[in-house]
């Protein structure tokens, strides 16, 4: 494996069903963190040089894998479940609405490498979830990876309870545990 330079990191909410209860990152806030991901890239100076790792779901990590590749850097995308259920339960905004699996297939056609947890893991011990199994993994090859500095983007509404175990707040646990301190968006209005 080529070490990079520099590895920035991506967790983050996904892009709210339409009918979520409490919105936790609307899709008209797509635009603002779209915005605020390419300028803390710009702001970190990223380049041809750095590795970007993230979990491929709607919302954050698309927006962030986008934003990596327009910049030039290397992407991964290391996936928590089998693809066909990644595409169901991290993509699809319903049965008729495609349009952020057209933008994860736009990831692999534009040069992302693609691997699953499953693969690499197997299943996780009863007592871990396969999101913290795949965060540890994220964190894991990063440092593995960095030559530099590891840079961490949380697109996070700051709530510790999410909507199950391995999601961003865990994350968070995680870097702090490094002792690195990510940039935090918060998708809210």
């Amino acid at each position: 494996m080529h070490s990079a330079r520099r590895v920035a990191l991506c967790s983050g909410h996904m892009i709210d069903q339409p009918d979520r209860a409490t919105p936790r990152f609307p899709a008209s806030r797509e635009g603002f963190v779209a915005a605020a991901i390419a300028q803390t890239f710009a702001s970190w100076n990223l380049g041809p040089d750095d590795l970007a790792i993230c979990g491929g779901a709607r919302g954050a990590d698309i927006l962030f894998a986008e934003a990596a590749l327009d910049r030039g850097l290397t992407l991964r995308i290391l996936l928590a479940e089998f693809e066909a259920d990644f595409r169901r339960n991290s993509l699809q905004l319903g049965a008729s609405d495609l349009a952020w699996e057209h933008r994860f297939d736009d990831l692999r056609k534009r040069g992302a490498t693609i691997s699953g947890r499953h693969e690499r893991f197997g299943d996780p011990p009863a007592s871990v979830s396969i999101y913290e199994q795949t965060n540890r993994w994220m964190l894991d090859t990063a440092v593995d990876e960095a030559d530099d500095e590891i840079l961490a983007v949380l697109v996070w509404d700051g709530q510790d309870a999410g909507d199950g175990p391995g999601g961003t707040a865990h994350f968070q646990r995680e870097l702090l545990s490094l002792k690195m301190s990510p940039v935090v968006i918060d998708p809210r209005p």
